[in-house]
């Protein structure tokens, strides 16, 4: 399943009536309490000029614009020619998506329906779980996590119209995850490389004395 990058991700919901920017946790989780584009200046996400909002809510129609989402995503990773707003929006989005610790969110929806792909693959560690089997079984609580009940339908389950919003912001941390496990365990196979050396060099001197 292939990745959607978080900004292009976040210009997909927003066209939902201008979702998740409207929901409190969301806000809270951001620190953005007024929206993307609010008219009073003061009220700007932090470090944006009228400018800004202007080019990057340009942006934003010229994305939705297009019907779509794989062509979307295309124009929104393309790096031909300038769109004015675009680098803007994603350079902002690498700034201050660290401090929300989304990932860390994500994976605490993961664990809430016991879908941690970590958990699955220390039972079964002959291959890393398949993000399509899985994935679809958090999104519920992953959306909860991230933007609350209003991201809810009437019986519990994420709004349709934001589950593939939600599966592409949940497959960057399950990739992200498979990441930090193949990393774990190369570092691990050195230790365990030089502990082995070690202890042949130990048993060598040990046979020479």
């Amino acid at each position: 399943m292939p990745s959607t990058p978080l900004s292009a991700t976040l210009i997909n919901l927003w066209q939902f009536e201008e979702a998740p920017w409207k929901w409190p946790k969301w806000q809270k989780l951001t620190g953005v309490h007024h929206g993307l584009f609010p008219l009073d200046d003061a009220h700007l996400p932090d470090g944006w000029t009228r400018q800004d909002a202007t080019e990057i809510r340009s942006y934003f129609n010229r994305v939705l614009a297009i019907r779509s989402v794989e062509d979307r995503t295309k124009l929104h990773n393309s790096r031909a020619g300038v769109i004015p707003g675009r680098e803007k929006w994603k350079n902002w989005l690498k700034l201050v998506q660290r401090k929300w610790k989304l990932h860390t969110i994500v994976v605490e929806g993961f664990k809430e329906t016991n879908v941690n792909p970590n958990d699955i693959y220390s039972v079964d560690p002959s291959e890393w779980p398949d993000a399509r089997s899985y994935i679809p079984l958090a999104l519920a609580s992953v959306g909860l996590t991230l933007f609350g009940s209003e991201s809810l339908d009437a019986v519990g389950h994420l709004s349709s119209r934001l589950r593939p919003s939600v599966t592409a912001i949940a497959q960057l941390t399950w990739s992200m995850l498979r990441v930090q496990n193949k990393r774990a365990n190369c570092k691990l196979s050195i230790v365990e490389a030089l502990a082995v050396k070690a202890f042949e060099g130990l048993y060598s001197a040990t046979l020479s004395s």
